[in-house]
């Protein structure tokens, strides 16, 4: 029986946490076009092949953007901002009033709407990266008791945590009780049958891949186990 494709931590954290092999430069506009002059966002977003980053940019220029109530202001202050990105971001002869409406921009990114919505916009950003720090984390401390319990050592602790995981249907939970329950370890004694039992709830839960751990084990069990195997999960009987 193989070891769990989680206690594989020698592969390493990053890639198997899908993290980018190097951090962005913190410096990088991506980081802080919100801190560069509004010129240069205009600049940079108008080119082809613009960075992903502009449509931050966007939003939080169209979110800081007050409603145009004078009905005789141009045409082009009632735009959307990336309508009017792409207008004078186009080939050829520019409309004259390109120039205002950059000197517009410039004057929006100064006034309180537009850094309200840059607050607000940053904020939603720091949350996010916060989850997404603390699931990095939850996965950090799973491979590493899944590698330990490998390598033979199983905490106190280790097992409640196995039980938290499987009351909210985690196949990964699953798979490391079950290899445990194979090998004996962290267990009183090898279960093969709970070992099946547990393979074989997560294969229903979608974990095709520890299919063959289910045939490996089939040839372990005694007749009534096969019996009451083939009742509870109505698979049909490997072959042999």
């Amino acid at each position: 029986m193989t070891i769990p494709r989680h206690s594989m931590i020698t592969l390493g954290l990053a890639m198997l946490l899908g993290f980018p092999a190097q951090a962005a430069d913190a410096n990088s506009p991506d980081k802080i076009w919100h801190q560069r002059p509004t010129e240069d966002n205009i600049r940079d977003c108008s080119a082809a092949g613009a960075p992903a980053w502009c449509a931050s940019w966007l939003w939080v220029m169209e979110a800081g953007r007050l409603p145009v109530v004078d009905n005789g202001a141009p045409e082009w202050k009632r735009m959307a901002v990336e309508g009017n990105l792409g207008t004078c971001n186009a080939v050829g002869l520019l409309p004259d009033w390109c120039k205002d409406w950059k000197s517009y921009m410039v004057e929006i990114s100064r006034q309180a709407p537009y850094r309200a919505a840059l607050e607000a916009y940053l904020a939603s950003e720091q949350a996010k990266a916060d989850v997404r720090a603390f699931e990095r984390a939850k996965k950090e401390a799973w491979l590493a008791m899944a590698s330990r319990i490998a390598a033979g050592y199983v905490l106190p602790e280790d097992r409640a945590e196995i039980d938290r995981r499987l009351g909210q249907g985690d196949t990964d939970a699953m798979e490391l009780l079950a290899w445990m329950h194979v090998q004996g370890v962290g267990v009183r004694v090898r279960d093969f049958a709970k070992a099946y039992e547990l393979y074989a709830q997560a294969v229903m839960a979608g974990r095709k891949d520890l299919q063959p751990n289910l045939d490996k084990l089939w040839s372990k069990l005694i007749g009534s186990e096969k019996e009451a195997m083939l009742a509870r999960f109505n698979t049909p009987e490997p072959p042999p």
